[in-house]
């Protein structure tokens, strides 16, 4: 296990905050400043400059930061032989999703890694794509599953299948033509989704109002109520009764893809759960 203190200091570093830092590990501030002020007093250094806006490491923080993330590293490798050895997947792993994928697909594949590894523990987080390539980047989560076909540094890719995105309004609203489509619901900025649905419109030439909603099923809700349209993804209406709804193609598909970050030790259970992912593709 990493040595407390020196967890605390990387958890201080990539929170951007003492305050944050003891949030995200259920202490309180001053027992987070008393273990940087241990750390300076054990090593002898200044680990953070004295700035008004934000913490900045010293020459020698840098370096104590480095140690703590590596020791990081070894001991996932530890923790991973010792269960390769034995030929058991258990433990903790955390998985991020995007909102489509993990509100249509990523349920079904949790059941099937229950199932062949009951000792696994999936902690799951859910957000848009580029906030999986962040917590990917900042070793937060294991693996990711993202839905914009780019490249990223430092991110391997590893596609699992194609998804399509079609345009939904009311049947009345279709019938009123340009009135109807005055106002297009749309995910946030940096949503995998946003970056389709911005697509699908110049396609389509239309130019109406967009109004963000960071929910796919309130997005739904939206529509259903008559007041303007959207473009989803195809899992996102597919098992819904919607028998009120014009579903239209637009022409437009995304790959899902798995991914993981290129520098970090794979560990077993990573290779496990990319295995699983695979298999459902």
């Amino acid at each position: 296990m990493l040595n407390k203190k020196m967890n605390v200091l990387k958890n201080v570093v990539e929170a951007g905050s003492f305050t944050e830092a003891a949030k995200k590990l259920y202490t309180s501030q001053p027992a987070v400043s008393r273990d940087i002020k241990q750390l300076e007093t054990e090593y002898e250094i200044q680990i953070f400059e004295e700035t008004k806006h934000k913490l900045k490491l010293t020459a020698e923080g840098e370096v104590l930061y480095r140690y703590a993330v590596d020791m990081e590293v070894m001991n996932e490798h530890l923790i991973n032989d010792i269960y390769q050895t034995a030929g058991e997947v258990k433990g903790d792993i955390y998985i991020g999703a995007s909102h489509s994928f993990g509100e249509f697909v990523l349920p079904g594949i949790l059941i099937d890694i229950h199932r062949k590894y009951p000792e696994l523990n999936c902690h799951v987080h859910i957000g848009n794509s580029q906030e999986i390539i962040d917590h990917l980047r900042d070793k937060t989560i294991d693996i990711g599953v993202i839905e914009i076909d780019k490249t990223y540094t430092g991110i391997e890719l590893y596609p699992l299948f194609k998804d399509e995105m079609v345009m939904i309004i009311h049947k009345s609203l279709d019938k009123e033509g340009g009135r109807g489509q005055s106002k297009c619901f749309v995910r946030e900025p940096y949503s995998g989704t946003r970056y389709y649905q911005e697509t699908a419109l110049k396609n389509t030439g239309l130019t109406p109002v967009k109004i963000e909603i960071n929910n796919t099923e309130l997005i739904k809700e939206c529509v259903r109520n008559r007041m303007g349209f959207s473009i989803l993804s195809k899992l996102a209406v597919e098992h819904e009764n919607l028998k009120e709804m014009q579903i239209s193609p637009t022409g437009i598909t995304r790959n899902f893809s798995a991914a993981v970050s290129s520098g970090r030790y794979r560990s077993l259970k990573v290779q496990s759960v990319l295995d699983i992912l695979h298999s459902n593709a």
